[in-house]
């Protein structure tokens, strides 16, 4: 199981707490939590608020489509018997550290994404909408690199389509031309590249780099997310990948009953995580 780490930050001046967007949301009954996102139904399942502050939580995606059947070794496939109105689900705990402002994901390829459950907390109230921005964390070696850049020649971000036309406001990004050609002719991706082998604008490059990282937080749209620099003036240009270079772990977690991981053995992997990164300084 891979544990990925964001940093929570409000939108707005006026948005409330990130422990108060938990419990407003808890405080639905089950049947009035489904949240319709672009192409995905969430829900959050169950969440627990520990004395400590820690707050546990456990989102559903509603899997629709075609779903899984049962196999084994002496036995032909057979189909999961569900009525009309049951789902197959998939579900992605998470872990929110009030003292930080961290939480910490758990990755499931199929079920809710960073991306979904940020949306899924924002709520209105009081004619204000309180929302949240999810910060993906870079390992410390590439937050290091960063911090000491030299020069930086190439930036190079690639934005996946589909993605960017769910996005709440399309018309509001600078490229929307371009995305609606890419539209048309049914493209899957749009890359954008900026270099100068003689270097860029370097305050300016770190500005426009902490906006992609932003932008990333807002859903799955950037596939792509890369710089060509120098960390300082006697090493060789190298290329930083600021997608695949974050701050992640991966555990081997137990099965348990129905070939799944239960969410309390996630809860408690993903706490023993918080704990390690904590002591060793990473979440800063």
């Amino acid at each position: 199981m891979k544990i990925f780490a964001f940093k929570v930050s409000p939108r707005n001046d006026w948005t409330a707490s990130f422990e108060h967007a938990f419990r407003v949301a808890n405080e639905k009954p089950l049947d009035k939590r489904l949240r319709e996102l672009p192409s995905t139904r969430i829900r959050l399942e169950e969440v627990f608020f520990s004395q400590s502050g820690l707050i546990f939580a456990n989102f559903v995606l509603f899997r629709t489509g075609s779903g899984p059947a049962i196999v084994s070794d002496s036995t032909r496939l057979s189909e999961i018997d569900i009525r009309d109105d049951q789902y197959f689900g998939e579900d992605t705990a998470c872990l929110y550290d009030p003292t930080s402002s961290y939480i910490l994901i758990q990755y499931n390829h199929h079920g809710p994404k960073a991306s979904a459950i940020q949306q899924y907390l924002s709520y209105d109230e009081d004619d204000q909408n309180h929302s949240y921005v999810f910060a993906p964390k870079l390992s410390q070696s590439s937050e290091e690199k960063i911090r000491n850049l030299a020069v930086v020649s190439r930036v190079e971000v690639s934005f996946a389509v589909p993605d960017l036309l769910n996005y709440t406001n399309p018309r509001d990004l600078s490229f929307s031309q371009a995305i609606e050609v890419a539209r048309i002719n049914g493209a899957e991706t749009v890359s954008l590249v900026i270099g100068n082998r003689r270097g860029l604008a370097l305050q300016i490059v770190k500005d426009l780099i902490a906006g992609l990282q932003r932008t990333a937080s807002v859903g799955e749209g950037i596939t792509k997310l890369a710089i060509k620099a120098q960390v300082d003036d006697d090493t060789p240009r190298e290329t930083i990948d600021l997608i695949a270079d974050r701050l992640f772990t991966q555990v081997d977690v137990h099965l348990g009953a129905g070939r799944r991981y239960s969410v309390t053995d996630r809860w408690n992997t993903i706490k023993t995580t918080l704990d390690h990164w904590t002591k060793s300084g990473l979440l800063t």
